[in-house]
Order: structure tokens, then sequence, then C-alpha cells
């Protein structure tokens, strides 16, 4: 169950106003508890903020290596490991576009972990202003198709809005799932 809150594309006057709601108050880059930030080259960053579990949050900007995917998979692994509900809010909108292996790697982990994605993840929502990124995002489920509800959103706090709405769906139901 994937939906898409964009009514089009990014264009030039939608950037920056973007750029401006990188600072969204639900995304700043504040001190966090079980924080990775890993800046091992050209300026890629993965950084993991779980201090509001079960409201996970996962940044991802510039160029991501094979460097990077240690930080992405041990983050991913370390909520999954919980065996508690959650949902991720990925604010992916400084991300470069990712080469075919990173989505290759996310697929497969997806496959790998998909009986606790299932059991676990009650929601994602994807912070992304590029028609680029949001089309690898979706190649991704393409392949291996998400067991967990899924939304696109061009600000932190409409996908926060969703994000929480999920949790609380829930919460009122026991079934993570909304009806």
């Amino acid at each position: 169950a994937t939906s898409d809150t964009s009514a089009s594309d990014t264009s030039a006057s939608d950037t920056a106003a973007n750029d401006s709601a990188t600072n969204d108050s639900a995304l700043n880059d504040s001190a966090t508890s079980d924080s990775a930030a890993n800046d091992m080259t050209a300026g890629g960053t993965v950084e993991w903020d779980d201090s509001e579990f079960p409201f996970v949050r996962c940044r991802m900007a510039g160029r991501l290596t094979r460097a990077h995917v240690p930080a992405y998979l041990e983050g991913l692994d370390r909520q999954l490991d919980r065996a508690a509900p959650f949902v991720i809010l990925w604010d992916v909108r400084q991300l470069a576009f990712p080469e075919p292996w990173a989505l290759r790697v996310a697929g497969e982990h997806q496959r790998r972990r998909v009986a606790d994605f299932r059991a676990h993840l009650r929601g994602e929502a994807h912070v992304i202003t590029s028609p680029f990124i949001r089309a690898a995002v979706r190649m991704v489920n393409w392949f291996q198709p998400a067991p967990q509800p899924q939304a696109y959103f061009r600000t932190g706090a409409e996908a926060e809005r969703w994000l929480r709405e999920q949790l609380g769906v829930y919460a009122a139901t026991g079934s993570g799932w909304a009806a």
C-alpha cells in the first residue's frame, strides 16, 4: 500500500521552498541518542535517530559509498532487532542519486528481513524532493515490494504527521495497518 502525496515533480520554485523545509523542526540535526553519523567520503552521511522510539528518523545525504552500507544496515537492523512496533521517517532530500549496487543492497536486505519488516515496521515515510530519488525508491519497491505502508512527502512535517497517524492506528487496533 504505497501512496504518493505529491501532485507533481519538483519545479524550480518548489526547490527554493524545499530548501527552507530542510530545517523542519522534526528533522533538525540536534544531539540524539543512538545516532550514527558516518561522514566517510565525499560528504556522504547516514544518520540514525531513535531517541523518540518508536518514531525513528534516518537522514541520508550526499554521495553514499560502499563504506556507508554498514551504517545503513546496522541502523535498520538495530530497529528491527528490538522486535517492537516502530515507524521510520527517511529524509533523503539531500541524497545524491544512488548507484545500482546501493539499490540492490536495499532490496536484498528487505527481502532477507521481510518477516521482521512485516512484524514490526508500521510505516515508512520518505521525504523526497527529487523526482529521480523518488524513482529510485520506487524501483527498490518494484523489485522487492515493501510489506509495510509507505508514503512519499515533500516536507518533514507532512511525513511526521502521517507516521504518527500510523502509530495511532497501531495503538488503537493492535494491527498496525490502516483500515
